[in-house]
């Protein structure tokens, strides 16, 4: 009798131990339109783990149909697969399309955010459409993002003035500020030139 129970705890941990562990696992590109097969899935999704890993940022692709409709957006609906998926407490981005309203948005989270001038979006986008099928789309998707990554590990993207600000932790108050007391200089000058002028 002692070891029937000793047993059903043991198999009740196993279950709540594995269970925990398909819970906590990432899924990296989601086909929600059923246009990709599972084998051509499962290498895509290798493919997506290999640069998350190799850059600590969470790399995903989401395909999605139109189920969403009605108040919320597309960009509301990969907010809320995206944290289904890798979850928004962590690095990383991810480019929806919406397979039967032909759209596509990009979301973010932490570092992810960073590191996206518009320009790489864009880029993603065409790496993406360049393709005749969703899979190699996806690939060229995943390719695109690689050699971007590897730029900004080699420091060799040059962002706009904004987007080193908000790169930039220590430094953005400082910029800001500087900004701000030109921006006042410059319409106090130029009020009291035109005051100047009156008399």
């Amino acid at each position: 009798m002692k070891y029937l129970t000793i047993i059903r705890y043991i198999l009740v941990a196993l279950l709540l131990t594995s269970g925990n562990a398909l819970a906590a696992q990432k899924r990296y590109v989601v086909d929600y339109s059923g246009i990709i097969s599972e084998k051509d899935l499962k290498t895509l999704n290798n493919h997506a783990l290999t640069i998350s890993e190799k850059y600590q940022m969470n790399v995903a692709f989401f395909l999605a149909d139109n189920r969403y409709t009605g108040k919320m957006t597309l960009n509301d609906y990969a907010t809320k697969c995206f944290q289904s998926f890798i979850g928004f407490e962590n690095d990383g981005f991810m480019m929806a399309w919406d397979t039967k309203a032909l759209q596509w948005t990009m979301v973010a989270s932490g570092k992810g955010n960073e590191i996206l001038p518009k320009s790489a979006k864009v880029g993603f986008f065409d790496a993406y459409c360049g393709a005749k099928t969703h899979r190699e789309g996806i690939m060229a998707y995943l390719y695109a993002v690689d050699a971007h990554l590897s730029k900004v590990e080699k420091g060799e993207i040059n962002f706009s003035f904004w987007e080193k600000v908000k790169r930039s932790h220590k430094n953005a108050v400082i910029i800001i500020g500087i900004a701000l007391v030109a921006l006042t200089l410059t319409v106090f000058c130029f009020r009291f030139k035109v005051q100047g002028s009156k008399f």
